[in-house]
């Protein structure tokens, strides 16, 4: 079922209008859509673009759509930004199709691509200093490699999906059944996500946002649906 753009909290509109005046931008461009984490702020894929250009570290950023996940009704963005290094981060993003009236589901997963790319990077303009003053000198402060970045984008992912598949009521104390569950059902036979990819990851994680435990204990859409449906 859609849901209509979620009105700003306090916080959330402290948020925006303080990233509205440090990137000059529109503040009514910036969302909060995540669920979980409410005051994460989203901006459309051309937006981010353009600031994340100023920053010095700056070289390449390519973003696109990569698939469809059927089973889920999801769409998958991929996003490759090289900074001046020559560094290579990919990350991709997922949504849920018809998720927001009023958003596109393309939109949503081609900003969240492009966000987590630059994250990885070190440069995402979302993040408070993050734009334009960062050091480009291999082991400088500010510098991140690739592999670092991927091991941490892991970290936080499984970290979310645990908080998340509490939330949900999926996990309860050390019973994992639940959570097991849901898991066997989408992923033929998987009980566990350590070995996912980061798409296959960003897929759970929206699968969880989605998930609610009060219409079914495991939704009709995830029956069938295997590792293989997500390359």
């Amino acid at each position: 079922m859609s849901q209509q753009l979620p009105t700003r909290t306090k916080q959330q509109q402290a948020i925006a209008e303080d990233l509205a005046r440090r990137l000059q931008i529109d503040g009514e461009r910036i969302l909060f859509l995540n669920s979980r984490d409410k005051e994460e702020p989203w901006l459309p894929p051309e937006a981010l673009t353009t600031i994340a250009r100023l920053s010095d570290r700056f070289k390449h950023l390519d973003e696109g759509f990569q698939e469809f996940i059927p089973p889920l009704n999801q769409v998958v963005h991929h996003a490759t930004f090289i900074d001046c290094e020559g560094n290579t981060f990919g990350r991709s993003g997922v949504a849920t199709v018809g998720a927001f009236a009023d958003l596109d589901a393309h939109i949503i997963a081609a900003g969240r691509a492009i966000s987590a790319a630059l994250t990885s990077g070190g440069i995402n303009p979302l993040r408070p200093g993050s734009v334009v003053t960062l050091s480009t000198e291999k082991g400088g402060p500010n510098f991140i490699s690739p592999e670092l970045a991927a091991t941490e984008s892991s970290r936080s992912d499984l970290a979310r999906i645990h908080i998340l598949a509490k939330e949900k009521g999926l996990i309860v104390g050390k019973d994992y059944s639940g959570y097991r569950n849901f898991l066997r059902q989408k992923y033929d036979g998987a009980v566990s996500v350590a070995g996912f990819d980061q798409l296959q990851r960003k897929s759970v994680i929206e699968a969880l946002e989605r998930f609610d435990p009060a219409v079914s204990d495991v939704p009709d859409e995830f029956a069938g649906l295997d590792e293989g449906a997500l390359h």
